[in-house]
């Protein structure tokens, strides 16, 4: 039985590639991460792709790095998006209305281990 293949996107110190502050993550090779406790507890965990196409349709720049992972406990359904710059700061709107939607393919997931970068 083979385990479906995700791929997380990171900048190149193996970070979030988009969140900051008090969303970022660092990610470890071959070892499972989690999100922020407070993030976790409002049911906000750790963003990847079901496919390599549309990790690639979303990478922002040339220091971005995209990697085959695996994941543990993901999420049936995805919560409200909200504005990265408002999830840096910290912040989640009470606000449930989605304004902004997540990009096609996006897979939550309570745990996240990067096992090895695809070459782009």
């Amino acid at each position: 039985m083979s385990k479906k293949i995700y791929y997380k996107i990171t900048n190149k110190e193996l970070g979030s590639y988009m969140a900051k502050n008090k969303a970022y993550i660092q990610y470890k090779i071959r070892e499972f991460v989690t999100a922020p406790d407070w993030l976790a507890k409002q049911g906000y965990y750790l963003l990847v792709f079901d496919s390599l196409e549309h990790a690639k349709n979303e990478c922002c720049s040339f220091n971005d790095k995209i990697w085959k992972c695996e994941v543990r406990d993901i999420q049936k359904n995805l919560p409200c998006c909200h504005y990265i710059y408002e999830v840096s700061k910290g912040f989640l709107p009470k606000n449930k209305t989605n304004i902004i939607t997540w990009p096609k393919g996006t897979i939550m997931a309570k745990e996240v281990k990067l096992i090895k970068e695809i070459k782009i």
